[in-house]
């Protein structure tokens, strides 16, 4: 058998509160394939978040292991980490993450601007009016509904033509015909073997997704 897209082993990840040490994430395992879609799912403060931090190379901090694409991230660089994220992870942030400065299709394209490959403006601009935002293309994101900056965001995790995608909640700022699009994007994905975990209070995607898991007390269940 392949190995996984993403995997992670015994992943724990603790934080000093004065001068106690919580626990946020105990002993958590998970494996992902090509092209298969997990819904994680959990109550707010569950560590949700957290854990998708350290699968997407963006919290170092942590006891375990987790590898992606058959690459191990601990003892990697912050140099070799931000090379994985740019050409094999995408991340869509339930704070949307986008540059205020900047227009989509310029916040679609500023993981080009640190890779080896240039940017495509043709893509970029595809990508935006496959999510339905061909006319926003030069507005920033101040300009654009909640639900705007979220396919604004999505469609810079799918800029790079990431193996594997995690997201946090991405249909939480969307009214449902555009979350319903949002599953049909994330179902061709699927289709075409992206790895995706996408950590939601969202009924629709647990129900369509291949698997679902539970993160209770930061533990899977």
């Amino acid at each position: 058998m392949s190995e996984p897209l993403l995997e992670a082993r015994g992943v724990t990840r603790s934080v000093w509160d004065g001068d106690r040490e919580a626990t946020i994430l105990h002993d958590v395992s998970l494996t992902i394939e090509a092209g298969e879609r997990l819904a994680l799912l959990g109550p707010s403060g569950c560590g949700k978040s957290t854990l998708l931090h350290i699968l997407g190379g963006l919290d170092a901090d942590y006891q375990g292991s987790v590898r992606v694409a058959g690459t191990a991230l601990e003892g990697l660089s912050d140099r070799e980490l931000a090379a994985l994220r740019n050409g094999t992870l995408g991340f869509v942030f339930q704070s949307y993450n986008l540059l205020g400065h900047l227009s989509a299709l310029d916040n679609v394209l500023l993981p080009a601007r640190f890779g080896a490959n240039g940017a495509e403006p043709a893509r970029a601009v595809r990508i935006l009016e496959e999510l339905g935002l061909g006319d926003k293309v030069r507005r920033r994101p101040a300009t654009l509904s909640g639900g705007e900056r979220q396919r604004v965001a999505i469609a810079r995790a799918l800029y790079s033509r990431p193996k594997v995608v995690l997201c946090d909640e991405p249909t939480g700022n969307l009214d449902r015909e555009t979350a319903s699009e949002i599953l049909d994007l994330f179902n061709r994905l699927t289709a075409e073997g992206v790895a995706l975990l996408v950590a939601t209070h969202d009924d629709a995607i647990a129900h369509t997704a291949h698997r679902t898991i539970r993160l209770l007390g930061g533990r899977l269940r």
